[in-house]
């Protein structure tokens, strides 16, 4: 059985956690730890600064923690932070229920049912956003519960001091931790029972010198954080408590509850799902779409799902009794509501569940909850239902449809979220390429789309970012701004101004930037530009608009100093076909068709087992184009199609 259920662990770890090697950052908060990470030179001032400005002392203990990912250019390394320490709390989750309630059948049942009902978001998800902080700070509150599992039963109150200080630490990472104090004291009533009937009096006496180590943690994180916050106030209203409206605060904790149940972002969030979906149809939550866009992945981790649960769950009801299944049920209970307790009572989120917000970081952790209540909710129907045939008919459709349900949202989420992490993969691969390497320090980029928002991930609010961005990655002091509207206050008489396009469909990873430097820079036009591409399309369209009407046959246009045939040119426009390798039946270092299987190995491999430097190669082998004129073009107007006017070409 053990090794039924780590297989069945391992195979739905891996449907969950590899798609999403490529999402990269899906909150503002990741992008700004990216950067102090590589700029900081003190473990101490930026994240005492950070915590003197929202009055929180948590951010002198997490703030360090948050950069570890980002410290190392190895990507094995950078994945075993962001997706290891994803995946560490769903093993842990397993083996403690399985340890707690003494049935390792019970344990797989619960780690199974996490990994193959857990749904991603771009609400930040720690399955893709915080890497590692956060999800440290849950295995670290895990392990304190084993402690003082292991403090009752053995009597042994030293135990119970090494968990308080688990959950002190823990604490320290992440407030929200607090609000299971309740939970911690329950569990230690459970398992410290008594034999016989005593007095209140004899049973408190008892449970005290495991509760005590408790309460002292407790106390000494209360006493450290209003200490804080009484030297540093602040204003910021995700710590401000809003006790005027109990029905608000309802509300709220009902709303961020419901976004734990099991497929929910499949039918609340449609706009994100057609923003990638390459169906002619709108996305649609019907079977007549599911089953037209089905993938293979979908299937096989239901699959995989289903006969886990269908195995382990009997064997769980069977192990438990009554008595256990329903300290079982409250736990689980817990584990759901207490992490919205706290973030309920603030005006931010408040305000964040008036907007429709279903989830937030606590998310992560109260899934769990709920997956420990759906299991024991399980074993409670195969203890009162013994037909099983039809039993397992019933439940094996209903967990087979949730878990499909799961992959395609979370399918369609990692494809969203990777189209965004694009962005991050274009300009890191530009930085490198010879346009770029001949800029001056201290010029300006005028680059409208690099502030697109792409689910919550927005710039609107933080308009240094791209400027340290490029500066940190580049070496050289670049200054990059939203619009011409942007460079008032800016001294950009004495220094060269450049534009910055990104020229890309959000549907596909065929990419495209252009690049041109500013004769003016309040005017958008030049006459000459740069297109760096890349992708699978081996040939595109371009289509220019010239910045005055000009005569016709009197305009002249060249794409790599050829010169552009006169009838692609008009008054107004141009337009040509871009081979990027002339000679189709020359192999280039994209066309993957012409390598063999060992070819293709190492080349998959290779990025995964090298530490590159600071300034990597490309994660794309642009191919440069020149485009020039002797009348000015219009930037912002011009445009690249990757619609194919030959079936015959790619």
């Amino acid at each position: 059985m053990k090794l039924a259920g780590i297989s069945a662990i391992m195979l739905l770890a891996a449907v969950l956690f590899l798609p999403h090697i490529h999402t990269g950052y899906t909150t503002h908060d990741d992008t700004r730890t990216a950067i102090e990470a590589w700029q900081t030179t003190n473990l101490f001032d930026r994240p005492f600064a950070k915590a003197k400005a929202q009055g929180r002392i948590n951010h002198i203990v997490n703030t360090p923690i948050e950069w570890l990912p980002y410290l190392s250019q190895n990507k094995i390394i950078y994945q075993l932070f962001r997706l290891g320490g994803a995946f560490l709390p769903f093993l842990l989750f397993a083996w403690l229920v399985g340890f707690c309630s003494k049935s390792t059948a019970l344990g797989f049942a619960s780690g199974c049912l996490v990994l193959g009902l857990y749904q991603n978001n771009w609400q930040h998800n720690l399955l893709t956003a915080y890497p590692f902080c956060f999800q440290m700070g849950f295995c670290i509150v895990m392990l304190a519960f084993w402690c003082q599992y292991t403090a009752c039963k053995q009597g042994r109150p030293f135990r119970a001091w090494l968990g308080a200080g688990c959950l002190l630490i823990a604490f320290f990472i992440y407030e929200a931790f607090f609000a299971y104090l309740p939970l911690v004291f329950f569990l230690t009533m459970i398992w410290r029972p008594f034999e016989h009937k005593s007095s209140l009096r004899t049973k408190f006496k008892s449970w005290w010198p495991y509760m005590f180590p408790v309460l002292g943690a407790a106390s000494t994180f209360l006493i450290a954080y209003f200490a804080f916050r009484k030297l540093y106030p602040s204003d910021y209203t995700g710590l401000a408590l809003s006790l005027a409206s109990p029905q608000v605060f309802l509300r709220t904790l009902l709303q961020f509850i419901i976004g734990t149940f099991p497929t929910v972002f499949f039918f609340v969030d449609p706009y994100t799902f057609n923003q990638v979906s390459t169906g002619w149809e709108p996305f649609s939550q019907n079977i007549g779409f599911l089953l037209a866009n089905l993938e293979s992945v979908w299937v096989l981790k239901a699959g995989i799902f289903t006969a886990a649960m269908l195995f382990f769950l009997p064997i769980a009801a069977r192990s438990q009794g009554k008595k256990e299944m329903t300290v079982t049920a409250i736990t689980g209970l817990f584990m759901m509501v207490l992490p919205f307790v706290l973030i309920s009572l603030t005006p931010k989120y408040q305000e964040w569940a008036k907007q429709g917000t279903l989830a937030y970081v606590p998310s992560y952790f109260a899934f769990f909850g709920t997956a420990l209540m759906i299991v024991a909710a399980l074993c409670f129907v195969y203890r009162r239902f013994p037909k099983r045939f039809w039993l397992n008919i019933v439940l094996g459709s209903l967990l087979f449809i949730a878990a499909l349900l799961t992959g395609t949202s979370n399918y369609y989420y990692a494809l969203d979220q990777k189209q965004s992490q694009l962005k991050w993969r274009i300009v890191d691969s530009f930085l490198t390429t010879s346009v770029f390497n001949t800029l001056p320090g201290g010029c300006v980029i005028i680059a409208p789309d690099l502030w697109e928002k792409r689910g919550i991930l927005a710039f609107d609010h933080d308009p240094t970012y791209w400027s340290d961005y490029f500066t940190v990655k580049s070496g050289k002091r670049i200054k990059v701004v939203r619009s011409p509207k942007n460079l008032a206050g800016l001294e950009t008489k004495h220094c060269d101004s450049f534009y910055f396009d990104l020229l890309r469909d959000h549907r596909h990873f065929s990419v495209a930037v252009l690049f041109a430097k500013l004769p003016n820079p309040l005017e958008l036009s030049a006459n000459e530009l740069f297109l760096a591409t890349a992708g699978p399309h081996r040939k595109y369209q371009i289509v220019g608009r010239f910045a005055e009407t000009s005569e016709r046959l009197k305009t002249r246009v060249w794409i790599n100093n050829e010169p552009l045939k006169q009838t692609l040119i008009g008054n107004e426009f141009f337009s040509a076909w871009i081979d990027r390798f002339q000679n189709f039946k020359r192999p280039s270092g994209e066309e993957l068709s012409h390598k063999t299987f060992i070819e293709l190995v190492k080349k998959a491999m290779r990025p995964i087992f090298t530490t590159p430097k600071f300034r990597s190669a490309p994660d794309f082998p642009f191919h440069l184009t020149r485009v020039s004129s002797d009348h000015y073009m219009e930037l912002q107007s011009f445009n690249i199609s990757y619609q194919q006017h030959n079936k015959n070409l790619r």
